[in-house]
């Protein structure tokens, strides 16, 4: 199995970037509404996707029945209508719209939109931005965990948010801390503001980290309804102006403070690293960042994670491989749409001479299991002539 290895960040031009950076903003997760389209089709082509590639899937979310998907891409629609108190009237639900943190890269990647144009262009229809999420990464050590929870447990914080919630990682083995996520807000606010170690996280999941990242903070800021709304606006009609409007947003609502003699907090000195920060923070631009592997993901995670249990499995049952050839029956039973999808382009990718579709994969999945009971079946008739 090859080392671990994913692409370095995207600049915002679009083009690799294959130097350090010490800090990057990135869109990291949309959801919109679109109240008067009900065919996600329509919604697709209008966005430049390719309609081939989204797969139409039985399960739904948030009260829609049935979605459009294409990874972590997803477009629900089929609700139930719902009755509208305010206007004493029966409505769709519409069509929703949801691209979760890989659904963004994944957008980057493979559309020409910038988010500029892609905000600017749902003013085309009667829709409600309900979530954009934006990540700011931090890779020098300028701000941790550590440092912002020290400075809350020292009461050296002034902030809009009333309580802020820590969860800590410990390590069972040797009771250690692996890391802590810090919420100021709570996840239903019209903001909320995260932050956590992001190269420990990747870590922990087995993801890549390119080689020259030692240190990863991330700033989450999760914008719902009216200031998701206003965020989608400002990128829209001035895309450069995201970094002081997401320095705007932390100093509007956290600031972290020196030790001083002053009893009112408010007066005390910020601190310098937390000033910096924002002051970085404000010349920022959008960038983009490669989407993690998914088939080539989960073959690195079995490598790194499996293969040690495996071997001594196989050392343990070695005369017995009808267990293996159980578990993988059991794990092809149990394959779900997203698991299908996850197929699909990995196989459009890597046999692009060859159309390939969603019932092609079922059809493959059917196939495999069907020689595995044909297998059984005649290893069974064997051993009832022996007996």
């Amino acid at each position: 199995m090859s080392e671990n290895h994913v692409s370095p960040p995207y600049g915002n031009t679009g083009v690799v970037n294959t130097s350090p950076i010490s800090q990057r903003a990135l869109v990291d997760w949309v959801q919109v509404t679109f109240l008067d389209c009900q065919f996600p089709e329509e919604l697709v082509q209008f966005f430049h996707f390719d309609l081939n590639d989204f797969q139409e899937m039985k399960t739904g979310n948030y009260g829609y029945h049935k979605s459009l998907r294409y990874g972590n891409i997803v477009f629900y629609f089929g609700g139930n209508p719902v009755y509208d108190s305010y206007n004493q009237e029966w409505r769709e639900l519409g069509v929703h719209l949801e691209m979760t943190g890989q659904g963004c890269r994944e957008f980057e990647q493979m559309n020409n939109l910038s988010w500029s144009q892609f905000f600017t262009m749902l003013n085309a229809y009667n829709h409600n931005v309900t979530r954009i999420d934006l990540a700011i990464d931090e890779f020098t050590g300028l701000i941790t965990t550590r440092k912002i929870l020290s400075k809350v447990r020292n009461q050296l914080v002034t902030s809009k948010f009333k309580k802020v919630k820590n969860i800590e990682d410990i390590t069972i083995k040797n009771g250690e801390t692996t890391g802590h996520t810090l919420y100021f807000g709570r996840p239903s606010s019209n903001i909320q503001i995260r932050f956590y170690d992001k190269y420990q996280e990747r870590l922990e999941r087995g993801y890549e980290v390119e080689e020259w990242i030692k240190q990863w903070t991330r700033v989450e800021i999760q914008a719902r309804d009216e200031h998701a709304q206003m965020i989608a606006q400002i990128i829209s009609v001035a895309p450069d102006n995201i970094g002081s409007t997401v320095k705007g947003t932390l100093a509007n609502y956290i600031s972290f403070k020196q030790k001083g003699n002053d009893k009112n907090r408010s007066r005390l000195k910020e601190c310098r690293w937390w000033t910096q920060f924002l002051n970085g923070v404000d010349k920022l631009k959008l960038s983009q960042s490669a989407p993690d592997r998914t088939i080539e993901k989960t073959a690195d995670w079995l490598s790194n994670q499996v293969e040690p249990s495996t071997a001594i499995t196989y050392l343990a049952f070695k005369e017995d491989f009808d267990m293996f050839e159980a578990l993988l029956k059991g794990g092809l039973e149990r394959v779900k749409d997203k698991h299908k999808d996850m197929l699909l382009r990995y196989y459009r990718k890597h046999h692009s001479g060859k159309e390939i579709t969603f019932v092609d994969i079922e059809k493959m999945i059917d196939k495999e299991l069907e020689k595995l009971h044909k297998k059984k079946n005649a290893m069974n008739g064997e051993q009832t002539e022996t007996n």
